[in-house]
């Protein structure tokens, strides 16, 4: 499967960048915890659905610390093997910390676990093979399944970042304007700046090249969000994309952020993190105020994400406080 070529190093291993190929299972990721123990001691990893990792093995290169240290987690898949590596720390006493790696080679994993699966209900079959080809006339369907409708995946996506529902729309909408496409990304990139431009947006304002804005060659300004969001409302599809987004203190990414505010439950919108990068963009209804689309975005930083987060979220707060004149 290919992810992005724009993205950093980093992202290929995490699982929040696994790659969007035509046979995605459990994200394409695999997940676990992290707790720490003793210090000095290693921490324990645990696989959060151990049947999806049957026979891989883990090299755990972490360790417990003491207070005030600090804290993070790296882990990655061997290339070619069914091994993980973790590396890292956490304080003793501290909560655990759950993330997950990217699968390198999710097609063969997916084939593997189906074929587990078979043999389950005691039905047995040959070694699987993946192949990119289109497959030879006269084979029979066995069985098919109706794809959810799309906004079953759109809701997740914007309410918990899920990159690669992103990804997959994004390639699946290159492939159904231009099928012959060598490139989809590309070719959904190009559809999305264009459907962009024809909702008003200025075309000099963005620059797309994948679904989930992992790569740092995604550029926007804040206006062209805004620009979105209000275009976006007068659609037909404005109630569907409007509650695809998180609540402020009471779902997805912001169900901890603004509580106990003005702004809580009367602001939905989507984050976006990358290194030294936050933002939050989204619609805000203020109870003394008349509606507001509104777009924060914060560059270049080395301050704590902690810290930028509050700063956001109290720009939100001070709108959602304002007055009608």
């Amino acid at each position: 499967a290919a992810a992005s070529p724009y993205w950093d190093a980093e992202d290929y291993r995490a699982g929040y960048g696994a790659a969007a190929n035509s046979l995605i299972l459990n994200r394409n990721e695999l997940s676990f915890t992290a707790t720490p123990t003793r210090v000095g001691q290693p921490l324990q990893i645990v696989w959060d659905r151990p049947e999806f990792a049957r026979g891989w093995r883990i090299e755990n290169s972490t360790r417990t610390v003491r207070a005030n240290s600090n804290e993070f987690i790296d882990a990655g898949q061997r290339p070619g093997q069914k091994v993980m590596n973790v590396t890292g720390q956490l304080i003793a006493g501290a909560a655990a910390e759950n993330t997950s790696i990217a699968l390198l080679e999710p097609a063969n994993y997916f084939v593997e676990q189906f074929q587990q699966s078979l043999s389950s209900y005691g039905i047995a079959s040959a070694k699987g093979q993946v192949s990119i080809n289109n497959p030879p006339n006269g084979l029979t369907e066995l069985a098919a399944i109706q794809s959810p409708p799309l906004r079953a995946f759109i809701d997740p996506t914007n309410l918990y970042s899920v990159n690669i529902y992103a990804e997959a729309m994004l390639k699946a909408l290159g492939r159904s304007v231009e099928p012959a496409t060598l490139d989809a990304y590309q070719s959904g990139a190009a559809a999305v700046s264009t459907l962009l431009t024809d909702l008003g947006v200025a075309p000099n304002s963005i620059s797309i090249v994948d679904g989930s804005g992992l790569s740092r060659r995604d550029l926007a300004t804040p206006e062209a969000f805004v620009d979105t969001l209000q275009m976006m409302a007068t659609t037909p599809n404005a109630a569907i994309y409007r509650n695809s987004l998180a609540v402020a203190g009471r779902s997805g990414t912001l169900s901890n952020r603004m509580k106990g505010t003005n702004a809580e439950a009367r602001f939905q919108g989507k984050t976006g993190t990358l290194s030294g990068t936050y933002s939050l963009s989204g619609y805000l209804n203020p109870p003394s105020h008349p509606p507001l689309a509104l777009s924060i975005m914060i560059n270049g930083t080395n301050a704590s994400g902690s810290d930028i987060r509050s700063l956001i979220d109290q720009i939100v707060i001070h709108a959602a406080n304002l007055n009608d004149c």
